[in-house]
């Protein structure tokens, strides 16, 4: 991930107050592994697991999650961001979750890791919002709610799968491998095969 420089520096994210309207468990499926992370609630509406709390997968994967909340009975609006390309910045592209109206907790849906992610680790920027229904800010909310911060491991990346040469020989009809074999492995090849005109 990256390339040595320093680390991105993420906006501290606030909302108008996290204590009565606030996350109260988030869970992952999907990954190679996943999270199932329980909190309470904050004064400032934010609470950072980067840290603490990660989940890994590879690119191209569907995450399925859900955020429940308190306050039995409220509705909420919802948003996640993932700092794909690891700029310190959640771009308006890496929303990976929007909401147009208000549903009650649990707040569940998938998002899918966009093909061509590099591999590395990405913070990833939950929000459940009382209010609005619609939040699209990953650094304020103008209601009351909380942000929570995660870490995604992402493997799988770095571009096109590599294309190898196909070789040939001056022919490969009358001297060839009538046999290739592996020990000690804990899978070991033992192939037989013929001849080819090309080698």
């Amino acid at each position: 991930s990256g390339g040595g420089g320093p680390t991105p520096t993420h906006c501290v994210p606030t909302t108008s107050g996290g204590s009565t309207y606030y996350i109260t468990n988030f869970t992952t499926t999907g990954g190679t592994t996943n999270i199932n992370n329980s909190s309470g609630s904050s004064a400032s509406g934010y609470q950072d697991f980067y840290n603490t709390v990660s989940m890994s997968a590879n690119t191209g994967a569907t995450i399925n999650y859900s955020i429940s909340c308190s306050s039995s009975g409220s509705t909420y609006g919802r948003a996640i961001w993932v700092d794909w390309n690891e700029n310190g910045t959640f771009e308006a592209s890496e929303q990976m979750v929007s909401s147009s109206s208000y549903e009650s907790s649990p707040l569940t849906g998938s998002f899918t890791i966009p093909a061509g992610t590099s591999s590395g680790t990405k913070r990833m920027r939950i929000l459940a919002s009382w209010t609005p229904s619609n939040p699209s800010d990953p650094c304020n909310n103008s209601g009351s709610g909380e942000y929570e911060d995660y870490k995604i491991i992402v493997s799988g990346g770095g571009g096109p799968t590599p294309t190898h040469c196909v070789p040939t020989t001056s022919g490969g009809f009358n001297y060839f491998i009538k046999k290739f074999t592996t020990t000690r492995g804990t899978n070991n090849i033992n192939n037989s095969s013929g001849r080819s005109a090309s080698g």
